[in-house]
């Protein structure tokens, strides 16, 4: 099942400095799918603490992980070719526009990027 949202990595991390590491029930409904880029760089970080990586494993069991199929390898050649954009983030682009679904992020590279609805975190949880 893919959610309504895929969020970006900047998005989980301004969502958690939000709340304390404690996400309400309903921020925790919005939160459907993100790509399996965001959770490697969610985890990866080098200066989590227990909580904070606590947290990150209660979003991603709670998110649909959308992982990298023959679909978003194009796109993502696509998107990064046209735009120039990092791998991480043509990946993560690439999802959102696989799944047809916005992407929300605060990254304002996103901007220019035709192929994809982009919506901040703020628009998001109004």
């Amino acid at each position: 099942m893919n959610g309504k949202f895929l969020f970006d990595t900047n998005a989980i991390i301004d969502l958690l400095n939000r709340n304390d590491l404690t996400l309400t029930e309903e921020q925790l409904d919005l939160i459907y799918s993100i790509s399996i880029i965001t959770e490697l760089e969610l985890l990866s970080s080098s200066n989590l603490d227990k909580p904070e990586e606590d947290a990150i494993i209660d979003i991603c069991s709670n998110s649909n992980i959308v992982n990298i199929d023959q679909d978003i390898k194009n796109r993502t050649i696509k998107l990064r070719k046209k735009y120039k954009l990092k791998l991480p983030d043509a990946i993560i682009c690439a999802s959102a526009a696989s799944l047809s679904i916005p992407l929300v992020s605060n990254d304002k590279i996103f901007e220019r990027v035709e192929e994809i609805k982009l919506i901040t975190l703020s628009d998001c949880l109004k």
